[in-house]
């Protein structure tokens, strides 16, 4: 199989997964708004956020350092086995910590502890996710069975919306069903990875789970910071603005990630393959290619946002036009910045510093949000994401001419 044909068959697969992830979601939440108002969405929507953070810890970076390990390793089972396994037993000892922190955390702060039972209904998608093998499944660049298993489990969730959320009464079955969504999609997952590729599960070395852990923690460090400026957010604005600008605030950005979608699976898709290849005239042409297509989105959806948001939502929740506007823009200086992280500077042996900025970026947005946040409006809020994403660019764009020797006036 050709390298073009295989990146193009696994590109599709996750845009296909991503697009679903986003698309079908925007079906519901127009439905939800005007089902549970303003106040009980936002509580959704805040909830939603709030569980990505132990989501991310269960995780812990595996989406980049197991996919590269299995990547590399693909062909040789008892390795494959070892790091399957180890992977998987860190997972589950990271998913009951998880539980024991939310559940403090939740009947600790006030906000949350009036409406417990949607953050304990809403933790089945930490399960899910943590059952979900799709690094193994993109490591053996077999993204097939992640998209079809998400792609069906979101589908459902979509239609059991539509059959039993009828009023504001129903918004515990939200989370539950969510959950539902992925705890079946992760069983699935998880017992399709055991069986197709005839995973044996051991009990790994004490020095196999530690270098499994020292390896992935730089990537963690990475996701945790991004979602310093993405997660944190809605967390932040639904604390202390209160559950309804929290939703004003989701709507917008839920649909600004849609733009990211493609991004984020081209990233995906090849970055096995820098990881093994390196080959940069390859990476050029996709790189090109991505921003000449972007900038053309971009100013489109741009121009029509105003529409698009009253078209999925409604005159109610037109407040979100303007934030999305903001997002827009944020979203498209960290196109180039996503492309220059994993799958160039990474697959060349430069992850830390790809990660250090990252880091460097979300604590100073941090600190950014929490001082004008009690003094500014929203849209002020969410302006400091586009400082926030110019300064990852920037760090990401000085690696690659100091450590590379490219640059962007040489079309990479």
């Amino acid at each position: 199989m050709s390298v073009i044909k295989r990146l193009s068959g696994n590109f599709f697969a996750l845009t296909f997964m991503q697009l679903s992830n986003f698309l079908l979601p925007l079906l519901t939440y127009p439905y939800l708004g005007v089902v549970l108002g303003a106040e009980r969405f936002g509580l959704i929507m805040l909830a939603q956020s709030f569980i990505q953070y132990f989501v991310l810890i269960t995780d812990f970076g595996f989406n980049l350092s197991a996919t590269r390990k299995i990547s590399i390793n693909r062909d040789d089972a008892v390795k494959v086995n070892e790091i399957f396994s180890a992977v998987f037993i860190i997972k589950l000892c990271l998913l009951f910590i998880s539980f024991i922190s939310m559940v403090v955390i939740v009947f600790l702060v006030s906000r949350f502890k009036e409406f417990w039972y949607i953050y304990i209904l809403n933790f089945g998608v930490v399960i899910g996710n943590t059952l979900f093998p799709s690094w193994f499944f993109q490591g053996m660049e077999k993204m097939k069975y992640t998209t079809i298993l998400n792609v069906t489990s979101k589908i459902l969730f979509t239609i059991f919306i539509f059959l039993f959320v009828k009023n504001k009464s129903d918004v515990y079955l939200v989370p539950l069903l969510n959950s539902l969504g992925f705890l079946i999609a992760g069983t699935i997952g998880f017992t399709t990875a055991i069986k197709k590729f005839s995973i044996r599960l051991i009990i790994p070395s004490k020095g196999l789970l530690i270098d499994q852990l020292k390896e992935s923690a730089q990537y963690f460090l990475s996701r945790i910071s991004v979602s310093a400026y993405t997660v944190t957010n809605t967390v932040l604005i639904g604390l202390l603005l209160g559950n309804k600008m929290a939703g004003y605030f989701a709507v917008a950005e839920k649909i600004a990630n849609i733009l990211s979608v493609g991004i984020s699976t081209i990233v995906d898709a090849i970055y096995p393959y820098m990881s093994r290849n390196r080959d940069i005239r390859t990476f050029k042409k996709i790189f090109m290619f991505v921003m000449v297509a972007s900038t053309v989105g971009c100013i489109v959806i741009f121009i029509i946002s105003d529409q698009i948001i009253i078209l999925l939502f409604g005159k109610e929740f037109l407040l979100s036009s303007n934030i999305f506007k903001i997002m827009i823009v944020a979203t498209y200086i960290s196109i180039p910045s996503m492309l220059i992280g994993y799958p160039l500077l990474a697959a060349f042996g430069y992850a830390n510093y790809a990660n250090y900025s990252v880091l460097i970026a979300s604590i100073l947005h941090i600190i950014a949000v929490i001082i004008i946040i009690p003094f500014a409006n929203i849209y002020i809020i969410t302006s400091v994401l586009i400082v926030t994403q110019l300064i990852v660019l920037g760090i990401r764009v000085y690696g690659m001419k100091t450590k590379l020797g490219l640059s962007l006036k040489e079309n990479v």
